[in-house]
């Protein structure tokens, strides 16, 4: 009966058999070779160097900007090393002088104040490493200059159309050059070149208007651009209260409102304020008017075009010579 069996099912079971050993040390094999990658992971990391945690930035370099929080600041001198023909110009760019002063003293200063901590481009000498080393991205400017422009708000100068047209600090002012005009602006005195010289390197259709027979004495240098307009702010022109008359309220006291009798164009919700009649920058008729003559007030005085007595303006011959505004008369002849 065995012999029987194992005629019968001999075969098979030996195969079975088989199997079942070459599975086990299969199984062997994969520990083994487990064990083995599990010991090798385990030698690398103990071989791995410990990861640093990153230096605490305090005192002044903590206002410092930064390619990446892990930097330290170097100082200037180590810039210099490298860098020589900036540091040699401390003596005639005042811009300078006043951060390395500051540095000496312990304080907020030097390269570091405008161009970040330096560790990393000391070592890789990596242009990226280090703010201000290209031309491709200025978005940092704005924020290294407000650290200590603090008489600056950096809001409203992100909403100025200046910044929202991609202009930024070292667009109109120079930080390391020598000649340049009040606050670092970008024009040479010694050259002759005036403020509005560097505002008409973009606004070249603004130039034209003040060589007009009218104009603001701004290539007499007695009026500067930013007299009128604040270069910072999302208004531009500076306006505060009537409606764009405190620019030129600066100058022209005398028609300062307000008056017994106002002249609505001048002084209404829905004027243009002194915009009304002149033209600001220059214009081909006197005193800056956007017409000539009585054609300035029939704009508005419709009723008056016939009938009325034909002056060569309504001003003049003792008629309504304070058009500004009164405090006599309400058709303003006194």
């Amino acid at each position: 009966m065995l012999r029987s069996w194992l005629h019968r099912y001999g075969g098979a079971a030996l195969c079975a058999l088989l199997a079942f050993g070459a599975a086990l040390l299969g199984m062997g094999d994969d520990a083994n070779a487990q064990s083995t990658e599990s010991k090798e992971q385990t030698k690398a990391a103990e071989q791995a160097p410990v990861q640093q945690p990153a230096p605490e930035i305090t005192g002044p370099a903590k206002l410092m900007p930064s390619v990446r929080p892990d930097f330290t600041a170097i100082g200037s001198e180590m810039c210099g090393a490298c860098h020589p023909e900036r540091l040699e110009l401390s003596g005639t760019v005042r811009h300078l002088r006043i951060l390395l002063r500051e540095e000496e003293k312990g304080r907020f200063g030097g390269c570091e104040a405008c161009h970040g901590r330096g560790s990393g481009h000391l070592e890789t000498a990596d242009p990226a490493e280090i703010f201000g080393s290209t031309d491709t991205d200025n978005s940092w400017v704005g924020d290294s200059c407000f650290v200590c422009h603090t008489n600056l708000e950096r809001e409203p100068w992100l909403e100025s159309p200046h910044w929202m047209s991609g202009v930024t600090c070292n667009d109109c002012h120079s930080m390391h050059e020598p000649e340049s005009g009040p606050k670092l602006l970008k024009y040479n005195i010694a050259a002759g070149e005036k403020e509005c010289d560097l505002c008409f390197k973009c606004h070249k259709t603004s130039e034209a208007p003040f060589r007009a027979y009218s104009h603001h004495p701004v290539f007499e240098g007695r009026v500067t651009c930013s007299d009128c307009h604040n270069l910072h702010d999302p208004s531009v022109i500076e306006v505060d209260g009537s409606p764009m008359m405190e620019p030129c309220l600066k100058c022209h006291r005398d028609k300062q409102p307000p008056f017994a009798f106002e002249h609505e164009p001048v002084t209404g919700d829905l004027a243009d304020g002194c915009l009304t009649c002149h033209i600001s920058h220059g214009s081909p008729n006197q005193n800056l008017l956007r017409l000539p003559g009585r054609a300035l007030c029939l704009q508005c005085h419709t009723e008056q075009a016939a009938g009325h007595f034909g002056g060569t303006t309504c001003w003049s011959n003792g008629c309504h010579r304070m058009v500004h505004g009164s405090n006599a008369d309400p058709l303003f002849f006194n």
